[in-house]
């Protein structure tokens, strides 16, 4: 029962951090506030995956949704925010 909140209320802060990433990149056109809504985004869609199967157990759909989402295509995006925020546009 703990994981399953634990893991909604992750959900929900990514949920709104991912908002606000957004925001931003609307309304400052840079590529780094982009690829951090995304990796947030992502992050909320996995952290999703992990309340569903704490809640009503795993399943082959639910493991790839929350393995995809929140430890591979996460990890690509997160990183590529760093590469334009670090080094620029041209490098990422």
């Amino acid at each position: 029962m703990l994981d399953a909140a634990l893991a909604g209320a992750a959900a929900l802060v990514a949920a709104a951090f991912a908002l606000t990433a957004f925001d931003r990149w609307h309304r400052r056109g840079t590529p780094h506030d982009h690829a951090f809504a995304v990796s947030m985004t992502l992050f909320a869609i996995g952290a999703l995956a992990l309340w569903w199967a704490a809640a009503l157990g795993w399943s082959m759909a639910t493991y790839r949704v929350f393995f995809l989402a929140g430890a591979v295509l996460n990890v690509a995006w997160l990183a590529l925010g760093n590469v334009y925020l670090v080094a620029g546009p041209r490098a990422g």
